[in-house]
């Protein structure tokens, strides 16, 4: 006898609907371990965590998959509805936290309170033993300390001074975490915001071109020291009162490339993807991720065709005659204003974008004060 049935769409879908979630997630855990994923799948990892009763580090794979792709609606609507079960756990498990927070550390620092994650680690906001001064602590996963490149990178992080530059105050070889400065975060309709993943799409644009004005500045300072960031996710942009931005996440891109995975992202600009058509990395591809940032702010959408995960795709983005960009001025008079800044920081061709960060936050400032005035089409 046979039965007609339908092929589902991965394995991992196929174990749990078999309730085999321990061997479902060591699927999604194999993938992870040679290709970053896709938002989807991150949310498919996240519902077979919720199965297992695992809710904190299932709300960890939701956000992964926001990172990935700030579009996905299947994750946002996971988190959405995790809002009291999160809660509820976190009262059912309040010795997690401990247990998740490295017993070499207790010593050292004590009322841990995890506020997110990124591709390398988990952020605490903890107290220092020795002083009761407030940091905000990152545990990094193992993986990554085994990288070179992750010494040089938080020693020049460690150089950095600026304020919109979040400050990295100590770090360790043998204890896998960095020390920063602590963050007071941005209160939204009564809810915390440490950086911009945390963010409900698309803002006010005042509140758009504060962020922006905040990375155009920290990235002039790096800039002026012959330095650029590159890799301007989401996570690695934290917000302190009124939008006030300070960028991190120095040790996440440095080693991704030194342990040759292929890291996955619609920040990514053209040069980064195709460096054999669009030319090597360097001050304006800083220029286009901050353009792409602006355009998700207002808009909550990519600016290549408004879906994330299509925009991922070289093909769809750039060789298929689909690469110009759609204007957030569709029915929104006050986003005319952004037409000439879009144009000149969104160009697919490095030499069509502003030559130098200043530039770009010189239009900025003029935006703000054209924002803050009232504009009238």
């Amino acid at each position: 006898m046979s039965f007609l049935v339908r092929i589902p769409l991965n394995n991992g879908v196929f174990l749990r609907s078999e309730n085999r979630f321990e061997e479902a997630l060591l699927y999604y855990d194999e993938i992870f371990s040679k290709d970053p994923g896709s938002g989807d799948l991150w949310v498919q990892r996240g519902q077979i965590l919720e199965d297992l009763g695992l809710h904190d580090d299932a709300y960890d794979s939701y956000r992964q998959a926001l990172e990935i792709d700030p579009g996905c609606q299947h994750a946002r609507f996971a988190l959405s509805s995790m809002g009291p079960r999160v809660k509820d756990a976190d009262q059912l498990m309040q010795g997690r936290e401990l247990d998740l927070f490295p017993a070499s550390l207790r010593e050292f620092y004590t009322s841990y309170e995890r506020i997110g994650s990124d591709r390398t680690g988990i952020f605490y906001m903890v107290e220092r033993v020795s002083d009761r001064s407030l940091h905000m602590v990152k545990i990094l996963d193992s993986v990554y300390i085994r990288s070179p490149q992750l010494r040089l990178s938080v020693q020049v992080w460690h150089s950095l001074h600026h304020p919109n530059i979040l400050g990295l105050s100590g770090w360790s070889d043998t204890i896998p975490y960095l020390e920063m400065e602590p963050l007071r975060g941005l209160v939204l309709d009564g809810r915390k915001i440490w950086s911009l993943i945390d963010l409900d799409v698309p803002i006010v644009p005042l509140s758009a071109v504060k962020v922006t004005i905040g990375i155009c500045k920290g990235l002039s300072y790096l800039h002026h020291k012959d330095m650029y960031h590159t890799f301007l996710e989401l996570s690695a942009l934290f917000l302190h009162d009124d939008f006030q931005v300070k960028i991190g996440g120095f040790d996440v891109i440095s080693t991704f490339y030194e342990l040759e995975r292929e890291v996955s992202c619609w920040i990514l600009a053209p040069e980064q993807l195709e460096s054999d058509t669009y030319g090597d990395p360097g001050a304006r591809t800083d220029i286009f991720q901050t353009g792409s940032l602006l355009y998700y702010l207002l808009t909550g959408s990519y600016p290549y065709g408004g879906d994330v995960r299509e925009a991922c795709s070289i093909g769809k983005r750039w060789d298929d005659g689909t690469s110009e960009f759609i204007l957030p001025s569709m029915g929104e008079t006050e986003l005319v204003l952004f037409a000439s800044l879009f144009s000149h920081s969104l160009a697919i061709d490095q030499k069509d974008r502003y030559d130098s960060i200043e530039k770009m936050l010189k239009d900025l400032s003029s935006l703000e004060s054209a924002l803050d005035k009232g504009f009238k089409s």
